[in-house]
């Protein structure tokens, strides 16, 4: 590790409340204190079960300010080959100025049934789609076959989707279909032995019977088989929000 996390989390988020022009004050992705130790311990959990000395594929949602990426970038030994993926069009542009590496360019956008919006830096892709029908089976194979016959745009695509080694989906819903519809994708786009992480509001959960959280531990491992729990936890979010994460490593399916 390069130096002390805790170190590393305040240069982000000093550079992004300074130079933002969202409403920093009043934003809790970015004001939060709570919320960094969220992404303080969670980097930590990376950082403590990945291979140290190798270059790590990591994906994820990086929301406005990129900022739990720019730690984790910082913090590994090696240069991190980062993809974001955001569903909405206009935090998509709004992000743009804050991913990591050199200014952004080769936007592009293609068509799998849907509009996809890809975004190279120097050092991460930016994709703008649905996480659930980006890592989907199906989907992937369709982009695989194009690329084939187009490596320049789509190819970057299908690079940034797969063989990751981290992923943290910082959700900011329940369980329901389309999350539990994308953990169960993770399958596509994580190589054995990778951490991932999963955070969603605890509560009022619309997939599944029971009560606490062993109960929605259990809802991870039937959706991934495969999920190893390394950690689990409860705490309070935006407006006091009941939230979850749930962190783990993807074995071989025995």
């Amino acid at each position: 590790m390069k130096s002390n996390i805790s170190d590393i989390a305040q240069q982000p988020l000093h550079y992004i409340t300074k130079q933002t022009d969202y409403r920093a004050s009043n934003d809790y992705e970015f004001k939060s204190e709570t919320k960094q130790e969220q992404r303080e311990r969670i980097l930590k959990i990376i950082l403590d079960n990945q291979a140290q000395g190798v270059r790590h594929k990591y994906l994820g949602l990086p929301g406005k300010g990129w900022i739990f990426e720019r730690m984790l970038d910082l913090s590994s030994e090696k240069s991190t080959i980062i993809t974001g993926v955001e569903k909405d069009l206009k935090i998509f542009h709004k992000a743009q100025a804050y991913m990591i590496g050199h200014s952004p360019c080769d936007k592009s956008k293609d068509v799998y049934g849907n509009k996809i919006e890809i975004l190279r830096s120097s050092r991460a892709v930016y994709i703008c789609g649905d996480v659930v029908s980006l890592t989907d089976e199906l989907i992937l194979q369709q982009i695989g076959d194009h690329t084939k016959n187009n490596e320049n745009k789509s190819g970057t695509l299908i690079r940034g989707l797969t063989n990751n080694t981290a992923i943290w989906y910082d959700f900011t819903s329940s369980f329901n279909k389309d999350t539990y519809l994308a953990i169960y994708n993770l399958k596509n786009v994580a190589v054995p032995g990778a951490v991932i992480c999963l955070t969603l509001m605890y509560g009022r959960d619309m997939y599944f019977n029971g009560s606490g959280e062993d109960s929605r531990v259990e809802i991870v491992k039937r959706a991934l088989p495969g999920f190893k729990l390394l950690d689990s936890w409860v705490y309070k979010g935006f407006k006091e929000t009941q939230m979850i994460n749930i962190c783990g490593i993807l074995k071989n399916d025995d």
